[in-house]
């Protein structure tokens, strides 16, 4: 029986008289439905959860702040896969923190080649934003380089918009690239992963938070709206109607915790 002892606190009881228990494991789930332990939440409402890799015990920290930390060796988070196809216009958003050390890092990707098909946003040695992709056209695109550096230890929105055959690269709000490249489609087979490059041994070292898809591009005053909203921000600051995937990476890495393990036939009570 649950019994409400207020607005925050409700008491548990149980009785079991079953001969053959050892023990029961009682769980709070802390977020929204339909996630696991090992899972960071989609609050988009298309149960898009992402899964810790390459285990919930080995995979991205996550810190007081609310977000994640990547240790550029082998964790990222795995999104599903059909959600985060695009055939159409495509915006991906996230904020990101990076040390100062130099090398070739994937923020995010949800790319294959073999499929000829797929994006890629790149933080290079420089310190600056590029995306790279293919629309089933036989061609491999990369955008203009971005014009500001992001590897200083801050904290920076990037975001990527493709609006028919226009590629933009924004930074903090602030369109820094513009380019025609291919129009045809991102759908692939593969996850979309946060913190690597699909398929490849290419990871992130740093900090991730608050990553959002959605299947129609954003205007640049959406995407400065979105940047003043702020990385806590729990909603848009614009229309959630195309939203596919939200990670705001703010609740505890699966979501779950262990509250009780009380010894077979007895009543319990927390």
């Amino acid at each position: 029986a649950v019994t409400g002892t207020s607005s925050s606190q409700a008491s548990l009881s149980w009785t079991d008289n079953a001969s053959t228990e050892t023990g029961f494991e009682l769980q709070r789930k802390a977020g929204l439905d339909g996630t696991l332990p090992g899972q960071v939440e989609d609050y988009s409402g298309n149960l898009s959860h992402g899964s810790l890799m390459p285990s919930q015990a080995t995979g991205p920290a996550l810190q007081s702040g609310g977000y994640y930390q990547f240790d550029g060796v082998n964790d990222y988070i795995a999104s599903v896969d059909d959600p985060a196809d695009a055939t159409g216009d495509i915006t991906v958003a996230l904020w990101m923190q990076a040390p100062t050390a130099s090398s070739y890092q994937v923020l995010a990707s949800k790319y294959k080649g073999t499929e000829d098909a797929g994006w890629i946003i790149s933080i290079l040695a420089n310190g600056k934003i590029r995306v790279d992709g293919r629309t089933k056209a036989g061609t491999y695109y990369t955008t203009p380089e971005s014009t500001s550096s992001v590897r200083d230890s801050q904290w920076h929105q990037v975001s990527f918009v493709r609006s028919g055959a226009t590629w933009k690269v924004f930074v903090d709000g602030s369109l820094q690239s513009s380019s025609s490249r291919g129009a045809g489609s991102f759908g692939n087979s593969v996850s979309l992963e946060i913190g690597k490059m699909t398929g490849e041994t290419v990871y992130y070292n740093g900090a991730l938070d608050a990553s959002r898809r959605y299947t129609r591009a954003f205007s640049a005053a959406e995407i400065l709206s979105l940047f003043q909203a702020g990385r806590s921000a729990a909603v848009d600051a614009v229309s959630t109607s195309s939203q596919k995937i939200f990670h705001p990476m703010d609740a505890a890495p699966t979501d779950w915790s262990q509250l009780a393990l009380p010894a077979a036939n007895s009543t319990a009570h927390n």
